[in-house]
C-alpha cells in the first residue's frame, strides 16, 4: 500500500509503520515534515488519525502503529520507493519480526529501488547483523541515516559505515549547521574507506521549510558539495538558498547549474526539475 506522498527524487512513499516519538530522535525533528503531513493532509487517513498531535513540535503523539495491510506491496514497473518516511521503522516500539517482514517484501520486489532512512542507525545495524542477508540480495536497497548537525553526522555515519556490503547514503535535511563530511571526529577515515567504496555513496541535502523553518546558509551547502566532489560522492541539493544566498527555492541553481546527482534512475525527477527551469 502506497502513501499519498511523493517527492522530488522518489516515485512513491511506503510506510508500513506510522507514528514516532513526541520529541523525535534528533535536532531536525522539531519541525518534522512527516509529522506535519500526518496532522494536516493525512489526519483523516485511517493509518494516521491515531498517531498525530496538534500540540507537540514534532507532530507525533508517541504512538507507533505497525500495519499488516501495508506489507502487501504489489508488483509493477520499477520505481524508487521511499521506505517508511511517514514514521520511524527502527523505533523501539516496532517489533523485530515486523521489520524482518518488511525486508522480506523488499527482497521479493527487486525491480524497485528502496530508499531506507532512519535516525536510529544503531538498531538498523543490529538487525542487519542478525538477519545476515547477502550483499546481492540487498543491492537494490539504499541504507540511509539522517543528520542535521555535525555531532549527528559523526555518530550516525560512523554507525552506518559499520554495516558492510550495502549501498549507503545520508540525508542532511534539514541542514541546521555547517557539517564537515570528513570531520576528524568521524571514526571512518577518508582515504581507505572512500577508495574501497566502503564510505557513503550519496548525500541528499536541503534546508528546512514551512512555518517556523530554521535558516540555512548557502556556505554550508557549498562546503558539502565541495567535499562530495573531491572524492566522487554524488550530491543532491534539494532545496535552500540559491547562488545569491538569499532566495529559497526548490532544486537551486548554484553558479548556473543544479546539483541533482542521483545513484539511481527515477521517473519523477525529470518532470519536476524540468518545471524549475
Amino acid at each position: 500500500m502506497i502513501d499519498l506522498t511523493k517527492g522530488i527524487y522518489w516515485d512513491e512513499s511506503w510506510s508500513p509503520a506510522t507514528g514516532c516519538s513526541k520529541t523525535g530522535w534528533g535536532a531536525g525533528c522539531m519541525n518534522c515534515w512527516a509529522g506535519g503531513m500526518a496532522r494536516t493532509r493525512l489526519r483523516l487517513h485511517a493509518d494516521f488519525c491515531d498517531v498525530f498531535s496538534d500540540t507537540t513540535t514534532t507532530g507525533w503523539n508517541g504512538i507507533v502503529q505497525c500495519h499488516e495491510h501495508r506489507l502487501k506491496l504489489t508488483n509493477g514497473k520499477p520505481k524508487v520507493i521511499a521506505l517508511n518516511w511517514m514514521g520511524e521503522l527502527f523505533n523501539p516500539a516496532v517489533p523485530d519480526v515486523f521489520i524482518e517482514r518488511v525486508f522480506s517484501v523488499m527482497l521479493m520486489r527487486r525491480q524497485h529501488t528502496f530508499l531506507l532512512l532512519t535516525k536510529i542507525p544503531q538498531r538498523m545495524s543490529q538487525l542487519m547483523r542478525a538477519m545476515n542477508l547477502s550483499r546481492d540480495s540487498i543491492s537494490h536497497i539504499w541504507f540511509g541515516a539522517s543528520a542535521s548537525t555535525q555531532v549527528e553526522f559523526d555518530d550516525n555515519v560512523g554507525i552506518l559505515c559499520g554495516i558492510y556490503g550495502v549501498n549507503r547514503w545520508v540525508s542532511l535535511e534539514p541542514l541546521l549547521e555547517e557539517v564537515d563530511v570528513f570531520s576528524d571526529r568521524n571514526p571512518v577515515s577518508l582515504c581507505r574507506q572512500v577508495r574501497e567504496g566502503e564510505y557513503i555513496k550519496w548525500i541528499a541535502m536541503g534546508a528546512e521549510s514551512g512555518p517556523g523553518a530554521r535558516p540555512m546558509k548557502l556556505a554550508w551547502a557549498e562546503d558539502v558539495i565541495g567535499d562530495c566532489a573531491a572524492v566522487g560522492i554524488k550530491c543532491f541539493y534539494k532545496q535552500g538558498p540559491d547562488h545569491c544566498g538569499s532566495k529559497f527555492t526548490k532544486v537551486p541553481r548554484l553558479y548556473g547549474s543544479q546539483r541533482i546527482e542521483l545513484p539511481f534512475e527515477t521517473r519523477v525527477l525529470s518532470r519536476r526539475v524540468r518545471n524549475q527551469k
